[in-house]
C-alpha cells in the first residue's frame, strides 16, 4: 500500500537506520529490490539517502560505518554538502554536478548521516533534496 502512494513520485529519499542491527548495505539492498519487485518503473527512480539514527551512536562510529556503506556501494566521502551547511565532522556523500552531466541512475546522488532527535543534517537534507528535485525535473525536461 505504501509503494502505491510513492510511484507517482519522481524522486527517492531511502531512509538507513545506523542503529540497526543490519549492515547498511544489507538494508540499501533490500531496499532496492523491494522496488524492483513492486515496480520496474518505481526502481529505476533517482535516489539519495538518508542515514538515520546517527544520534544513538558515536560520531566515530557513524564515520566508521558510513565509510564502510560508501565503500560498499563503490563511493566515496566528499564534502559536497557542505554548500548546505552540512556538519562536515560526519562523512558524507554527494554527486558533484556539472553541466552536462547527467545525474547517475543506478548510484545515490547523496549520502547524508541526519537525526531528527538532535536536528543534525536536518536543514542540509531538506536543501539537499530542494537540489535534487530541481535537477531532476530539469534533466527530464532537457
Amino acid at each position: 500500500e505504501f509503494l502505491k502512494h510513492i510511484e507517482r513520485t519522481k524522486t527517492l529519499l531511502l531512509m538507513i537506520d545506523a542503529a540497526n542491527y543490519r549492515e547498511m548495505r544489507y538494508q540499501y539492498e533490500t531496499l532496492l529490490v523491494e522496488l524492483q519487485r513492486y515496480s520496474e518503473t518505481l526502481a529505476t527512480r533517482k535516489h539519495a539517502i538518508a542515514i538515520t539514527k546517527i544520534d544513538s551512536l558515536s560520531q566515530d562510529e557513524v564515520n566508521v560505518l558510513t565509510k564502510t556503506f560508501l565503500d560498499d556501494i563503490g563511493l566515496e566521502a566528499n564534502d559536497t554538502l557542505s554548500k548546505y551547511k552540512a556538519d562536515m565532522s560526519y562523512m558524507s556523500y554527494g554527486f558533484q554536478t556539472d553541466f552536462g552531466v547527467d545525474l547517475p541512475q543506478e548510484k545515490p546522488l547523496f549520502v547524508l548521516p541526519i537525526s531528527s532527535v538532535a536536528h543534525l543534517n536536518t536543514e542540509a537534507l531538506r536543501y539537499a533534496i530542494g537540489d535534487f528535485v530541481k535537477n531532476v525535473e530539469a534533466e527530464q525536461e532537457a
